[in-house]
């Protein structure tokens, strides 16, 4: 197990060195085309013009997430780390998101059973939790259940997002936490990749059970001494 994740890590480092510099090919023309197009939509008398621009822009939007998450990947931020209630962050997270799973008609449940804190960049594990939370509202249809709760672990504490919604195929498991791999159509298959780059900066693990038809489970564990040496320190 461990020369897996080792493996892994590695990989995951390889391929954000090389996503580090293509990002920085593409963002300064990426954005320049993104401006020119925006001044042409809009001294342009032509609608039909003026909509195929403003679908152009919206690609060139998603382009622009892509480079961000290439850049994310690539170069992750140094770990800024507090003292903090998972509770609070899933909070947080689930305010963020509850404006999205309401249009979709899919019920959000919290169980936030640990009351203690632990060491963390709270806003880089708020993103892993919010990514968990849009995947999971993703994949449930009308009147599902996406659940979110906390818990103390033996050693550890616990996020876990779960949900009634399609599953995943037990031959896509492994893959759905590499870079670019996604089952969205609008999908830049970086977010669970930069997720599992960040709880493995936390010197915790990510752990995903799913079953089709049945619905998926993402267990976010993370020791909850990480920090301690830091606060002696001080």
């Amino acid at each position: 197990e461990k020369h897996r994740q080792l493996a892994h890590s590695q990989k995951l480092a390889a391929i954000g060195e090389l996503a580090t510099g293509v990002a920085h090919e593409v963002r300064n023309p990426l954005s320049g085309i993104g401006l020119a197009l925006e001044l042409m939509r809009d001294e342009t008398g032509n609608e039909e013009h003026r909509q195929t621009m403003s679908e152009i822009l919206d690609e060139i939007s998603r382009l622009e997430r892509i480079v961000k998450g290439l850049f994310q990947l690539g170069h992750p931020k140094s770990l800024q780390l507090m003292e903090c209630g998972p509770n609070d962050i899933v909070e947080r997270a689930v305010n963020l998101i509850v404006k999205k799973a309401k249009a979709k008609g899919v019920i959000i449940k919290k169980e936030l059973s640990c009351a203690n804190t632990f060491y963390v960049d709270h806003e880089q594990i708020e993103q892993v939790v919010l990514n968990l939370l849009i995947n999971s509202i993703d994949a449930t249809g009308s009147f599902g259940e996406v659940r979110v709760g906390t818990r103390c672990g033996n050693g550890s504490i616990e996020i876990e997002v779960s949900d009634t919604g399609c599953g995943i195929p037990d031959d896509e498991t492994e893959r759905i936490l590499q870079p670019f791999y996604s089952t969205k159509e609008t999908g830049t298959g970086l977010g669970l990749a930069i997720s599992s780059r960040i709880v493995e900066a936390h010197k915790g693990k990510l752990h995903i059970s799913s079953k089709v038809g049945e619905g998926s489970t993402f267990i976010v564990e993370i020791p909850n001494d990480l920090g301690i040496e830091e606060k002696r320190a001080s």
